[in-house]
C-alpha cells in the first residue's frame, strides 16, 4: 500500500512529485516503473468510463489485461473550472455583511440568489453569472461616465428588445 502524499493540486509540479514519491515507495527503478505506467489526459467522464472498464477486467490472470497501469491526469477543463470558481469566490464577498459590495449583491439584484451563484455541476451557468456581473459593472461605469446614473434605462433596442442607454445629453 502506498503512503499518503502532500503535493500541489492541478499542476505539473504536483504530478511530478507524486510520481517521484510513488517510484521511491515501489522500490522499482525509474525505467521499470515507467515501462509499466501510462499517463493519459481526459475529462471526468472519460476517467469514470475507464474506471468502469478497469473494474470489469479485475481480477485477471494476465497483468496487461487488468489496466491497473494507466493513470489519468484530469485535463484543462477541470483546471479552468477550478480557476473560474476561485475567481468568482474571491469576488463574491461576504454575504453576511450588507455593506460588502461584492459580486453577491450584483447577483442578488439580477435575481440570482448568492447561494446559487457557484453551481457545483454547471460550468456554463457559473460563467454566465460571471458575465452578468461583469456586464452590470461595465454598464454602471458607463452610466457614471455619462452622468446618467440617476436616470433609468427606458429606451428599448428595437432589434433585441433589451434596455438601451440613451446617448443624448
Amino acid at each position: 500500500m502506498l503512503q499518503l502524499m502532500d503535493a500541489p493540486e492541478n499542476s505539473a509540479e504536483g504530478l511530478g512529485q507524486v510520481i517521484d514519491a510513488t517510484v521511491q515507495q515501489t522500490g522499482l527503478s525509474r525505467e521499470a516503473f515507467f515501462a509499466q505506467l501510462q499517463l493519459m489526459d481526459g475529462d471526468l467522464a472519460t476517467c469514470k468510463n475507464f474506471n468502469s472498464l478497469r473494474s470489469l477486467r479485475v481480477p485477471s490472470s494476465y497483468a496487461h489485461h487488468i489496466l491497473e497501469n494507466i493513470l489519468f491526469q484530469l485535463g484543462a477543463s477541470h483546471t479552468l473550472w477550478n480557476i473560474a470558481a476561485a475567481i468568482l469566490k474571491a469576488h463574491l464577498g461576504d454575504t453576511n455583511n450588507s455593506l460588502d459590495v461584492g459580486a453577491w449583491q450584483c447577483l442578488e439584484n439580477l435575481g440570482i440568489p448568492h447561494t446559487k451563484a457557484i453551481p457545483q455541476k454547471d460550468f456554463l451557468l457559473m460563467i454566465k453569472h460571471m458575465e452578468q456581473v461583469h456586464e452590470a459593472t461595465i454598464l454602471h461605469g458607463l452610466k457614471i461616465i455619462m452622468g446618467t446614473q440617476d436616470s433609468p434605462i427606458v429606451d428599448k433596442d428595437p432589434i433585441k428588445g433589451l434596455g438601451k442607454i440613451s446617448t443624448k445629453k
